[in-house]
């Protein structure tokens, strides 16, 4: 919300944020969100461009990458040696 409200009143972009919501669906999805305003030809704010990006299947590759990560670690501490 600060971010929103720094754009709103002062015009500072808002860049993909990362935030859940749900999707037509019924289905909660990770989504990033980036926001930017814009003037009319007095120079005057005349409205906000939002872009709301679905980035599940990027998340879940993220979180699946930590996990192999975190295993190799073991394995090494367990093994007791690094390849």
């Amino acid at each position: 919300m600060k971010q929103i409200m720094a754009l709103i009143h002062d015009g500072v972009p808002c860049r993909e944020f990362r935030t859940k919501r749900l999707s037509k669906s019924g289905q909660l999805i990770d989504i990033s969100l980036s926001a930017s305003r814009y003037a009319d030809h007095r120079g005057e704010p005349a409205g906000m461009l939002v872009i709301l990006r679905d980035i599940s299947k990027r998340v879940r590759a993220e979180q699946e990458a930590l996990k192999v990560r975190k295993l190799e670690s073991v394995g090494v501490l367990a093994g007791g040696h690094c390849s």
